[in-house]
This record gives structure tokens, C-alpha cells and sequence, in this order.
């Protein structure tokens, strides 16, 4: 590994939903623009969007939930009681 200067910039820590080893920030050496490489990283990293739901999405999710968690506790019973 070289001892290159990298450095990271508000947009991509904003970007970022994980952190790891290969994770590397703009090269302060690069004959490429800071632009042009600010574009290139953020383009590889975009976050997920976050899902917006309706009322009724909502109400339907946590209904399969409550359910859900209705039936596991059941055979966690039915388990117990064998």
C-alpha cells in the first residue's frame, strides 16, 4: 500500500452506510479533479433510497407483524409443551 494522502468530504460520509478496508477516500495526489473524482465515488456508493409509506401501508404492516410474532410465539409454546 502507498502512502498516498486521501481525505473524504461531507457528501461522501453522508454516502456511506458502511465503513471497511477497501474504503477509501479522494486522492489529494490524482491528476483527475477533485470533481471528477467526488462523481466517481459517490456514483459507485449511492444510498438506497428511504420508502415513504401511506397510512394504510403502515397499518397493514404492522398487522403482518403483530401477527407474525403471534404465530412464533405459538410453536415456541408448542415446543415448550412437548
Amino acid at each position: 500500500m502507498s502512502n498516498e494522502e486521501r481525505y473524504f468530504v461531507v457528501e461522501m460520509l453522508e454516502a456511506l452506510t458502511a465503513v471497511g478496508k477497501g474504503t477509501l477516500g479522494l486522492n489529494s495526489d490524482s491528476e483527475l479533479t477533485h470533481e471528477h473524482q467526488l462523481n466517481s465515488w459517490l456514483k459507485h456508493r449511492k444510498k438506497a433510497k428511504k420508502r415513504e409509506y401511506t397510512e394504510e401501508q403502515k397499518k397493514m404492516i404492522k398487522e403482518r407483524f403483530v401477527r407474525g410474532r403471534k404465530i412464533a410465539e405459538e410453536k415456541r409454546q408448542m415446543q415448550l409443551n412437548f
